[in-house]
């Protein structure tokens, strides 16, 4: 209980806090629902019949029709403008809200949190119920306020003219509390069972309409496989809705059976029995008659009403899991942090699903100003390595220290801002170039950031040829004449983003691996032109970025194996050297 009063006052504040005419608007929305419901359907039908027998005054009833005709007009008027003006605009006002809090509370997720399906699929779940869970909730709470009037209001009209019909109600109100408390885990194992199917099947639908996959789909027979795990995936939705479809189709049988056939038939025989012997009036007699499936149906409704907020504590606990707590909501803090020197110290690591370490007690040290490469073949263990230097990962053994200190003991937020890292796998965002350089709105004064590092990158020589501005929209996704890059000029625009951000430390995880030789070189040619007061980090297996770095680590099966300068571990002959001159044959 106390959960769920926990849930409808998170609710109603977080609707409060996005729209905050809504609680109002809505309440009196129900109201007027339920008022209508009552007086059109069940109570002006009994006036009017007993009105009749006890012969009231024509202006009496004229009365009463005119206020409640006026009363329809306004019910029409509000809940069109309610329905198809404001309570769409509040929807998404209030899904926005929800949905910006997700994103923050995404951006503190630890990507080993994702590792495991279990975990991705309650953030998948919370992500789809975002939407639509605070408001259902709501109308929920609400519906159960004005139900349960309502409820009471039929009980205490129809109690007034015999209170038998108290006494057959109380049966299907208990069948439908033991129903409710079977149903409610049911269904909330059903749609969490179906949520791991549906993840899959989303997956292959989506890898079937991105065009970075269209090329290899439509030339090779890997549709195949993806048409076998599509089938699998619904299959295994198939089977779920099958087990536990039986079990919830039998216990709304019998709340169906117990409210709309056993309460209704033995309400009407007791009826027609006092009708047969005038101890209720035709007027009482037709709302008893009229009102059975109303009463049945508010009846359920309150049940349905309790248990679909019930039901809603799994979901809002699920959703609460994925919200930002007062320490992801504070205000940030702007201060830089130093930066004099950055040391793993016996890293070993390995991911959850892994036996076996990835890393395997790595040590080296990066200071202040040097450019230090980070060489091995793929597999080798550097992208990991990446990872863990920018925090994705916490490092599992041994200690990751920046100025003498674990990194653990700064912000992530402060950390992270030192660097300026490009990623194998960079993301491209659908905006504008000087927005995919910078990773936010462009200012003004930012132009000459921008193309400063687009000079740097090289990239600038593409858009002259290609008639491209800074304000050249990115992917076609939502322009029809935006601007499609090849993978060389992606791979540019990563560089260039990494380069206007102007912090301390450059990062490039393979930075030239869409890159011709001639573009490769003079992309490092002007990378160590900017580096010159900088600390420049590649982690590549071409040995040709590595050669003008003061350091050069070499990494193997997640060891480093060798160190020293490009001359000095040429001097070594070993798997460095060798690696070197096979390298070197290939571009001759």
């Amino acid at each position: 209980m106390g959960r769920t009063v926990k849930n409808i006052g998170y609710v109603l504040k977080t609707v409060k806090e996005a729209s905050s005419s809504r609680i109002a608007l809505s309440l009196i929305y129900n109201v007027w629902v339920t008022f209508v419901n009552l007086v059109f359907a069940l109570l002006l039908p009994r006036y009017l019949l007993n009105a009749y027998e006890r012969q009231a005054a024509y202006h009496e009833v004229i009365s009463v029709l005119l206020v409640l005709w006026l009363t329809q007009i306004g019910y029409s008027l509000y809940s069109n403008y309610y329905n198809q003006v404001y309570k769409p605009v509040s929807d998404e006002k209030i899904y926005l809200h929800v949905q910006k809090r997700i994103f923050v509370k995404a951006l503190s997720i630890p990507l080993c949190n994702l590792d495991h399906s279990e975990y991705y699929n309650d953030f998948t779940k919370a992500n789809e119920e975002a939407k639509t869970r605070i408001i259902a909730t709501m109308d929920d709470f609400f519906r159960l306020i004005l139900d349960t009037v309502a409820l009471s209001v039929l009980l205490y009209v129809i109690g007034n003219i015999h209170k038998v019909f108290i006494l057959i109600s109380a049966f299907p109100v208990i069948v439908n509390i033991l129903c409710g408390r079977l149903l409610d885990p049911l269904v909330f194992q059903n749609e969490m069972e179906v949520m791991k199917a549906k993840r899959k099947a989303d997956c292959v639908n989506r890898t079937f309409f991105l065009k970075q996959y269209s090329k290899e789909i439509k030339i090779s027979n890997i549709k195949k496989a993806l048409f076998r795990q599509f089938s699998e995936a619904i299959d295994q939705t198939v089977s779920t809705r099958r087990q536990y479809g039986k079990k919830i189709a039998a216990l709304k049988v019998l709340r169906f059976l117990s409210n709309d056939i056993l309460c209704y038939l033995v309400s009407v025989a007791a009826g027609i029995y006092m009708m047969h012997h005038k101890t209720i009036l035709l007027g009482d007699f037709v709302l008893v008659f009229t009102s059975l499936s109303t009463f049945t149906g508010y009846m359920s409704a309150c049940m349905n009403d309790v248990f679909a907020i019930y039901h809603a504590r799994n979901y809002i606990d699920n959703l609460l899991k994925f919200m930002p707590d007062e320490s992801e909501k504070a205000v940030k803090d702007g201060s830089q942090l130093l930066f004099h020197d950055l040391e793993f110290r016996n890293v070993s690591f390995r991911y959850d699903s892994n036996r076996e370490n990835v890393l395997k007690d790595l040590s080296f040290k990066v200071s202040e100003g040097e450019r230090v490469a980070i060489v091995g073949n793929n597999g080798a263990g550097k992208s990991t390595l990446v990872k863990l230097l920018m925090r994705l990962y916490e490092e599992g053994e041994g200690k990751i220290l920046l100025n003498g200190e674990p990194v653990r003991t700064y912000k992530e937020e402060q950390y992270r801002a030192m660097f300026s890292c490009v990623f194998q796998d960079y993301a491209l965002f659908g905006c504008t170039i000087g927005e995919n350089i910078l990773c936010r709105e462009v200012m003004e004064n930012d132009k000459d950031v921008i193309q400063s590092a687009l000079e740097k990158s090289g990239l600038d020589e593409d858009m002259r040829y290609g008639n491209m501005t800074i304000d050249s929209v990115v992917t076609r996704e939502f322009d029809d004449e935006g601007i499609v890059f090849s993978g060389g000029q992606l791979q540019k625009l990563a560089i260039a983003r990494a380069i206007a951000n102007n912090s301390r430390i450059i990062v490039m995880d393979e930075p030239s691996s869409a890159l011709d030789p001639l573009a490769e070189q003079k992309m490092f040619q002007r990378l160590n032109e900017l580096s010159m007061d900088r600390t420049l980090i590649y982690i590549t297996h071409r040995i040709s970025s590595a050669v003008n770095a003061d350091k050069i680590y070499f990494m193997e099966q997640g060891r480093i194996c060798e160190s020293g300068s490009h001359e000095e571990l040429l001097k070594l002959n070993r798997k460095y050297a060798a690696m070197y001159r096979m390298q070197s044959n290939n571009y001759r």
